[in-house]
């Protein structure tokens, strides 16, 4: 592996600790950083520099952007990225489009499409026995998010609703149909809410 140095006009070969050196203390240096993988399928980690025109990014043996971040931290990949442990993200999550819609709300969670397989949502569950997949909606008064503690629903609490929004030629706010489940007990208790 190399370590090399880019400016407009040159390219040299550094050392570990100048790479170093010139990533914590190059205050106006405009040269960027990559770190070149020489292997059967060659890229190129990229650092940015500090004009702020780069940021990092990930390219492949042709120099061509296959993922990176920019300097407000939002990444981008080509491609197929594949989880193998838990993701936990604090924004947003937005499936075949490149924004979130913000009407009539602005949900975290977003799948969006024109066509009938790019808008639509699969919940399976294979498996030799009796149980079904499932859609589980919670409500709780709690007002921190599973810390342990509860909080017991009210009467008349809205515990779960799917809502039909129609566009009515001026915004996505308009409800055509609402199906929900609501707390009928006056008095709900631990394992006992009607």
């Amino acid at each position: 592996m190399t370590l090399n140095a880019v400016t407009a006009t040159t390219s040299a070969i550094i050392d570990l600790n100048q790479f170093r050196n010139h990533l914590q203390g190059a205050a106006g240096n405009l040269e960027a950083y990559f770190l070149r993988m020489s292997t059967g399928t060659n890229f190129r980690i990229q650092l940015g520099d500090a004009s702020g025109a780069n940021d990092f990014r990930i390219e492949d043996a042709g120099n061509v952007r296959v993922g990176g971040i920019d300097s407000d931290g939002n990444a981008d990949f080509a491609g197929t990225l594949t989880l193998t442990g838990d993701a936990f993200l604090a924004a947003g999550l937005v499936v075949g489009h490149t924004a979130q819609i913000t009407e009539p709300l602005t949900s975290e969670m977003q799948i969006l499409g024109t066509g009938q397989s790019d808008s639509s949502v699969f919940i399976g569950r294979w498996g030799d026995n009796p149980s079904p997949a499932g859609l589980h909606f919670i409500k709780s008064r709690d007002p921190v998010i599973f810390d342990g503690t509860y909080a017991i629903v009210s009467n008349n609490d809205l515990i779960g609703a799917i809502e039909w929004l129609p566009d009515d030629g001026v915004d996505l706010s308009t409800t055509a149909a609402r199906y929900f489940a609501e707390v009928d007990d006056a008095s709900p208790a631990p394992d006992d809410i009607g």
